[in-house]
């Protein structure tokens, strides 16, 4: 790195911000509505509405941020290519051993588990590296974007809580939930938009999961969600989707007061008509909309009331409601 390149040497960046969950439960709204408050505001873009909604991956593949071809990297930078190239030249020396990755990732995925002990797997991630490479990424993006604070939305990321304490020791997550039913109900109607946008199959194996499957993986990342936010409250926020999109100027003021910003109302009624570049689910750029779609175009009742017995008690400890079925049952 040269210490009279500019490009190469971005200012330290405070900790960016997480939003960590859940898949399918407005994690895009959220973002997008974020970009409006000066913290976030991309000040390299003219319009935050053209901010693309990339999801970076930095902790579930940390080498992939190193590929030259990969597009979440060039749109997480904003397509930045001074700021790329800075950070791949910086990064080139510091590369983990392949070797150690692929042993660390191993034992790693043997550790997923519940109730798997954070503090082996956050001593393998610093074997590798990686902690060193994802701050790195990080601060490069921030020179991108010319942000203040740095906001990054992987809903997967749920499952690397370790690995990002083992980071940024003092990161803010933020985890929106929302009920399983509609959450369900959310895969299947992306699914369906997505076949009509003509994606190819392999594209859209995430989203075909059946009521039993789908159940298992929400009961996971809730887990996840409620263990973190107990153990370390000032640095997990769990946010109700129906709470946002119900008194948007409401929680978006408390988790305002979580971030320690000020609110601002320039985070509301704001959207992008850049529907055609996202045309398999166009509603990620809509306006907070307390409406969802109806349920018999998406699943039948037996699948919400299966959905709705499997996950009451975890619902319920996030404060949903059970499902009403009596619109629905003229459809039985």
């Amino acid at each position: 790195m040269s210490a009279t390149d500019p490009a190469s040497t971005p200012n330290p960046t405070t900790t960016p911000v997480f939003i960590v969950g859940a898949p399918r439960s407005g994690t895009s709204l959220l973002y997008r509505l974020l970009q409006f408050h000066d913290a976030f505001a991309p000040r390299h873009c003219t319009d935050p509405t053209g901010v693309e909604l990339t999801e970076t991956g930095a902790f579930s593949a940390p080498e992939a941020l190193l590929d030259p071809e990969n597009r979440h990297v060039r749109g997480f930078m904003l397509n930045d290519s001074e700021q790329l190239q800075a950070f791949r030249k910086s990064a080139g020396s510091r590369r983990p051993n392949r070797h150690i990755i692929s042993a660390a990732d191993f034992v790693r995925r043997g550790l997923s588990r519940l109730d798997a002990p954070a503090a082996p797997r956050q001593a393998l991630w610093a074997a590798t590296g990686n902690d060193r490479l994802v701050r790195l990424f990080f601060e490069h993006a921030a020179a991108a974007r010319g942000c203040r604070r740095l906001l990054e939305k992987t809903p997967q990321h749920i499952f690397y809580l370790p690995e990002i304490d083992a980071t940024y020791a003092d990161a803010q997550k933020i985890f929106l939930h929302r009920h399983p039913v509609d959450v369900f109900v959310s895969y299947k109607r992306r699914l369906a938009d997505s076949r009509k946008a003509g994606l190819h199959h392999s594209a859209l194996r995430w989203l075909e999961l059946t009521p039993k499957q789908f159940c298992a993986r929400y009961r996971r990342y809730m887990s996840l969600a409620l263990s973190e936010s107990a153990r370390r409250p000032n640095n997990m926020l769990l946010l109700g989707y129906e709470d946002l999109v119900g008194d948007p100027s409401a929680q978006l003021s408390r988790l305002c007061d979580f971030l320690q910003e000020p609110y601002q109302d320039a985070m509301l009624g704001h959207a992008s008509q850049r529907t055609s570049e996202f045309a398999e689910d166009p509603k990620l750029f809509r306006p907070v909309d307390p409406s969802a779609p109806a349920w018999q175009t998406y699943i039948t009742i037996q699948d919400a009331r299966y959905i709705d017995s499997a996950l009451k008690q975890i619902a319920g400890a996030l404060g949903s409601a059970p499902v009403s079925y009596t619109h629905l049952r003229a459809h039985e």
